[in-house]
């Protein structure tokens, strides 16, 4: 049978669709030979062909099963679509990277579209409404630090399928594990990585995620973008748009540990410490003040404002002044 069966057979959609289901059942199944694979190749980088393809199995899977909005038929094909052109070399090592397309395909849309068994997934869910934060370790070896008020949910397969959903704001220290992507799903956007450390917020109308250590991926199906260490990305799911800040990564997630430490520090990027710890702002009465260095400095996770700002105005050259929700920043006379 030629490789380009399905381009050169006329027929309906549903032709190519059940065509399809049994050559990824053979897939499965080690049965498929090359010329299939070469088949499904031919199909898998038509983007009219996969697009049908998707809508019909995943619209009729979705809409019996009710699967939930964190899945999305453009989310699939961004996993299959960075595999596609990486597949050069012997027939073995074809077929063992296209068996990890139907993986893929089952993970996403499920089994019974591609397999005819369906398989209800489990989660395991954990709540924070204790007022103080949790740690949790995953099977994975994993650490998450769960804020008060915030839930997070994961698979009980977790080790072979390292996804979760958060609600509420949490810490990642995520083990590295280069066969198995660690991601983190928040409405709409998915934060991935392979090993690092990041914080995930979502308390306020926009969803943060600040990267602490390594490289994060965070994605919608629109649009991508790549952090590194001290990176910040804001998305704001009505307005659907990304902002992206430098900003320093232990401001963010100073909940989950008793002190930060800094070699030096800027006092403008202090005031972002002061807008995240005590909802107030630094007000400069000089534009040049804002560069002058803490040297060696910490900040407490319990320190209350009034003795941050006289720690401040002991050892550097200005002058802090509280007057109702704002600090004023002037030269020390």
């Amino acid at each position: 049978m030629c490789v380009c069966w399905l381009f050169m057979q006329k027929g309906s959609t549903m032709q190519h669709t059940e065509r399809i289901d049994y050559l990824l059942r053979r897939l499965k199944n080690e049965k498929i030979t090359q010329e299939e694979l070469g088949e499904l190749k031919h199909f898998f980088k038509d983007e009219s062909l996969t697009d049908h393809y998707f809508k019909d199995s995943y619209d009729n899977f979705s809409g019996e099963y009710r699967i939930g909005s964190d899945y999305s038929r453009e989310m699939v094909w961004e996993d299959i679509a960075s595999k596609i052109d990486k597949r050069e070399g012997g027939w073995g090592k074809a077929l063992n990277a296209w068996k990890w397309l139907a993986a893929v395909l089952v993970a996403f849309i499920g089994s019974a579209v591609f397999f005819n068994s369906y398989h209800t997934p489990h989660y395991i869910t954990v709540e924070n409404s204790s007022g103080k934060l949790r740690e949790i370790r995953l099977p994975d070896s994993s650490l998450v630090f769960l804020n008060s008020g915030s839930a997070l949910r994961y698979y009980t397969d977790f080790k072979s399928n390292r996804e979760l959903f958060l609600e509420g704001e949490g810490f990642f220290n995520v083990t590295r594990d280069t066969m198995h992507p660690f991601s983190v799903r928040t409405g709409e956007i998915v934060t991935r990585v392979l090993g690092t450390s990041f914080n995930i917020d979502t308390k306020d109308s926009v969803i943060k995620v600040v990267v602490n250590t390594g490289l994060v991926r965070v994605f919608n199906s629109e649009q991508s973008y790549k952090l590194n260490p001290d990176e910040m990305i804001e998305y704001d799911p009505y307005s659907r748009v990304f902002r992206e800040n430098r900003t320093r990564a232990p401001f963010h997630n100073l909940w989950t540990v008793e002190k930060a430490s800094f070699a030096s520090v800027s006092l403008g990027e202090l005031s972002e410490a002061f807008e995240l710890l005590y909802d107030t702002r630094l007000v400069f009465e000089e534009e040049s003040l804002k560069d002058k260095q803490l040297y060696s400095f910490f900040i407490l996770r319990n320190e209350s404002v009034h003795d941050l700002v006289d720690r401040i105005n002991y050892i550097n050259e200005v002058q802090l002044k509280i007057r109702a929700n704002d600090i004023i920043v002037q030269p020390k006379q």
